[in-house]
């Protein structure tokens, strides 16, 4: 009520607000607030990475964002993908921003000619703090049964000019790198695809079913997320040929199907994000499956050394 007691000081009738208004101009203070509009991002001012990464690579660089800066500028990206290209809107702040960034680290790829941020993931590990974004989304009980600790990447984006092979794998690297720093055993996030018809997403999960990616735990998403109608398209959908197999494959982004040709598990059950009108799969991924692909290929530090 402090906001509140600050404006009722205001003597003045011009200043002079009834209870109403007053209410009115708080509830759309917090909501500023909350969607990251106070002057000087406040909720960043503080933020510190957790692990750091330098990582020279031609002509990129792939860090941990060290300043609030270069969080606001993955931010920025985000935006312009998530907000903007996604789901055809934008907001005033020119961000994609939520609570989790602030603890969160930030992976970076930087484009050495334009000092650019082009790309950008942000990780947890579960050494650190164990409230996963993936929680609001899916039952994540499931992890009991598995050996940790874990690493939740998510917000994975490239910028349109530079989507290209190269700069996927300067992010596979950085998360191969920090994956060896932080200990953690197991990575895991949401892989999001375009749609919001249950037909498609129980398509996806007969899919994943045929090439046996689908995880041995129960990841079910939470109530507020469930798909209405997908167990029935699921049990209506049947095996499907190659030519089928094939189209469906063309559905998931390069980024989600990087992680099954790596060995991947997924969630039987996709969560349905409204915001981004897209499903969530959840995706598990051992570290040592990472490391066949890409240890010896980057050279990935050891974190005893």
């Amino acid at each position: 009520m402090k906001f509140l007691n600050l404006v009722s000081r205001k003597r003045s009738s011009r200043f002079r607000l009834n209870q109403k208004e007053k209410m009115k101009l708080l509830h759309s203070f917090r909501r500023e607030i909350f969607r990251g509009l106070n002057a000087d991002h406040s909720r960043l001012r503080q933020f510190q990475n957790k692990i750091e990464i330098n990582i020279e690579a031609g002509n990129y660089l792939i860090k941990t964002a060290a300043t609030k800066q270069e969080v606001i500028e993955s931010l920025q990206l985000r935006h312009l993908v998530f907000i903007e290209e996604f789901i055809g809107k934008s907001n005033s702040t020119g961000l994609d921003i939520d609570r989790f960034d602030t603890f969160f680290d930030h992976l970076v790829v930087i484009e050495k000619k334009t000092s650019r941020v082009i790309a950008t993931y942000r990780m947890l590990s579960s050494e650190f703090s164990r409230d996963f974004y993936s929680a609001s989304e899916f039952n994540l009980s499931g992890l009991d049964t598995m050996q940790g600790p874990f690493l939740e990447i998510g917000r994975a984006c490239v910028h349109p000019e530079h989507r290209r092979s190269i700069v996927l794998n300067l992010l596979w690297r950085g998360i191969s790198e920090y994956l060896s720093l932080s200990g953690c055993e197991v990575l895991m996030g949401c892989g999001s695809v375009k749609t919001e018809d249950p037909a498609i997403a129980a398509r996806l999960t007969r899919y994943f079913e045929s090439r046996c990616y689908i995880a041995e735990q129960d990841f079910s998403p939470q109530s507020e997320y469930a798909m209405p109608d997908f167990q029935r398209q699921l049990d209506l959908a049947p095996v499907f040929n190659s030519e089928e197999e094939k189209q469906t494959l063309a559905l998931v982004p390069p980024l989600f199907n990087s992680y099954l040709k790596a060995g991947a598990k997924v969630g039987r059950y996709p969560a349905w994000d409204r915001e981004f009108k897209c499903v969530d799969f959840l995706i598990l991924l051992k570290k040592s499956d990472i490391d066949s692909l890409y240890g010896k290929r980057f050279k990935i530090a050891n974190k005893e050394n």
